[in-house]
């Protein structure tokens, strides 16, 4: 994301996500006006919490569980939270 590089110095690992989806957020609505959108990726995600945070901030995301385990684990929980989409396991 253009612009944050200077701003990752100041922000802990442990925060860095929440920081990423806050300004993910702000970013998403400033685009929208533009009808243009934010997308975020998730790699290896685990479980669903981090996903849906930034879905819920007004981004586009995306993401992916390796692990069939994990997958289905995560699977069962955002489709129950309903209005969401889960692409197939390749």
């Amino acid at each position: 994301v253009v612009g944050l590089s200077a701003k990752f110095s100041c922000v802990s690992s442990d925060n860095l996500w929440t920081f990423l989806v806050k300004r993910g957020g702000e970013l998403a609505k400033e685009q929208q006006e533009k009808n243009k959108i934010v997308v975020a990726m998730e790699v290896g995600m685990h479980n669903a919490m981090q996903c849906l945070e930034a879905a819920r901030s007004g981004m586009q995301v995306h993401c992916i569980e390796p692990s069939p385990k994990s997958y289905n684990r995560v699977e069962q929980k955002v489709l129950s939270l309903g209005k969401n989409s889960v692409y197939p396991q390749v």
